[in-house]
């Protein structure tokens, strides 16, 4: 039996628990209701994964070839008032007291 490692990526949910992402097994996602479950969870989410790639004699990928990094990227957040609406609701846009988006102008550090 071979024994790999795989990186994952948890993010804490506003609603409470943990989203898992294996970066390296495209689309291989899970949850947790916390941090334990979120583990357990993610490596059975793992284990089924490769057992898949197995059954369709695919390649299993590995980790060696993952390069890890961490960028910080500033971005705007504007607030458009809802007498501005007009033209976004013709694109839309729900109508509210305001309209929330992130601009498209990323800066990377």
């Amino acid at each position: 039996m071979e024994t790999s490692n795989y990186k994952v990526l948890l993010r804490a949910e506003p609603e409470g628990g943990f989203t898992v992402f294996v970066p390296n097994l495209e689309g291989c996602v899970t949850y947790g209701k916390d941090l334990d479950e979120a583990k357990i969870n993610a490596k059975e989410a793992i284990e089924l994964y490769i057992e898949s790639l197995k059954e369709d004699n695919l390649l299993i990928p590995k980790d060696d070839n993952l390069l890890e990094l961490s960028l910080e990227v500033s971005y705007a957040l504007i607030t458009v008032q809802k007498n501005s609406l007009k033209g976004l609701k013709k694109q839309g846009y729900s109508s509210s007291n305001t309209l929330s988006y992130l601009c498209k102008f990323p800066i990377v550090k």
